[in-house]
């Protein structure tokens, strides 16, 4: 009995000592940024896909669709997101972005090219909504064979879809930065001159605001 109570307070000062080191343990650095990049979808590899298969109504589909999914995306940051300032632009452009090209990618409020709009600096993150991609790892078994695997990241589910933050080298922020925020698109009504309307919106900027202030105020 006595060797027994002295292992259960051994295990219970191990647990408590891994707790402390929890709590004590330092936020990751991560620089509060000057902008943030939205890569909005353009669906042109499905669009382009469609047309070749001279599936032409469903390649006015989902223009219309993916039109209407942007532009409620930048109405939602415009109405419910004043962290920093937003600039969005075509996941088209992502392998520029890489290469540090930022020359002429950049939308207006209606979704056209603006090069007026221009990056002047390299304190930035970048955004998209969609499926959360995870991060890859290497990892080397005992024979020396190198294999990768999809690290968790705790936040999101496999079918979830929400907004992905990531650094300006597009790669995962580490936590407790919150990286994966969920949203979504839904319609809600409203009254407009008197008639009852249905508005399509897109939810979660408002999210993001809220987390992206409470951890760099914190």
């Amino acid at each position: 009995m006595k060797k027994f109570i002295l292992t259960l307070l051994a295990v219970l000062g191990f647990v408590w000592s891994h707790a402390q080191q929890t709590i004590l343990q330092p936020k990751a650095t991560v620089t509060k940024p000057e902008i943030i990049l939205f890569a909005l979808n353009s669906n042109s590899n499905k669009i382009n896909a469609y047309k070749k298969s001279k599936m032409e109504k469903e390649a006015q589909e989902l223009i219309t669709q993916t039109r209407r999914d942007n532009e409620a995306i930048i109405a939602a940051f415009a109405k419910y997101f004043d962290f920093c300032p937003v600039y969005f632009y075509y996941n088209d452009a992502n392998g520029k972005i890489a290469k540090g090209d930022f020359d002429g990618i950049f939308l207006d409020s209606t979704l056209n090219p603006d090069p007026s709009i221009r990056l002047k600096t390299d304190n930035f993150m970048i955004a998209y909504f969609g499926y959360h991609v995870q991060d890859q790892k290497e990892v080397t078994d005992q024979h020396g064979n190198t294999t990768t695997e999809m690290e968790s990241t705790g936040f999101a589910l496999p079918n979830r879809e929400g907004i992905t933050l990531m650094d300006n080298k597009m790669k995962q922020i580490s936590s407790p930065f919150p990286r994966f925020i969920k949203a979504s698109f839904q319609y809600r009504k409203e009254d407009i001159n008197g008639v009852r309307t249905k508005i399509y919106e897109f939810r979660g900027a408002g999210t993001l605001d809220h987390h992206l202030k409470k951890y760099f105020e914190a």
